[in-house]
C-alpha cells in the first residue's frame, strides 16, 4: 500500500515507509465494479433492491461503523466469541445486499456459497468483514 505524504505532494516525494493499518486497508467497492456486478444481476433484482444495494455499498457511515468493528475485534482477541472454529467473520448488512450475493455467488458456488474461501476473500464481501484478515 502506497502511502502519500500530502505535505511533499508538491514536491512528488512519495513516503513508501508508512504503510495503513489493516482496518484502514479495507475499501468500499469502487462504482465502476459495483455498477457492472450489478449489470450482471440485473435479471434478478428490481431497480427498488438495485438502489438499496448500491447505497448500502456506497455509505460512508456504515463503512465506518464496519472499520469500527474490525478494531474493536482486533483490539479483543479476533473476534466475539471464544472458539476460532465459530467465530464470525462477516456481517451483511442489509436483506437486499444477502439476496444480491446469494443470487450473484450461489449459482457458482451452491447453496453453501458462504462457507467457500473464495467468496469470503471476493471484493463483493470484503466490506462486510468483521474480522481483518481471514
Amino acid at each position: 500500500m502506497l502511502y502519500i505524504d500530502l505535505d511533499n505532494m508538491a514536491t512528488g516525494r512519495f513516503n513508501t515507509s508508512q504503510k495503513l493499518d489493516i482496518a484502514d486497508q479495507f475499501h468500499v467497492v469502487s462504482d465502476e465494479h459495483l455498477r457492472l456486478h450489478l449489470i450482471k444481476m440485473a435479471d434478478y433484482l428490481d431497480e427498488a433492491a438495485r438502489v438499496k444495494v448500491f447505497n448500502t455499498y456506497n455509505d460512508p457511515e456504515l463503512s465506518s461503523i464496519y472499520r469500527g468493528m474490525r478494531t474493536f475485534n482486533d483490539l479483543n482477541e479476533k473476534g466475539f466469541t471464544d472458539k476460532k472454529t465459530m467465530r464470525e467473520i462477516v456481517r451483511i448488512p442489509a436483506g437486499e445486499v444477502y439476496e444480491f450475493l446469494r443470487a450473484f455467488f450461489e449459482p457458482t458456488y451452491g447453496q453453501k456459497w458462504l462457507r467457500n474461501k473464495k467468496v469470503l476473500k471476493h471484493e463483493l464481501l470484503r466490506p462486510w468483514w468483521i474480522v481483518s484478515k481471514i
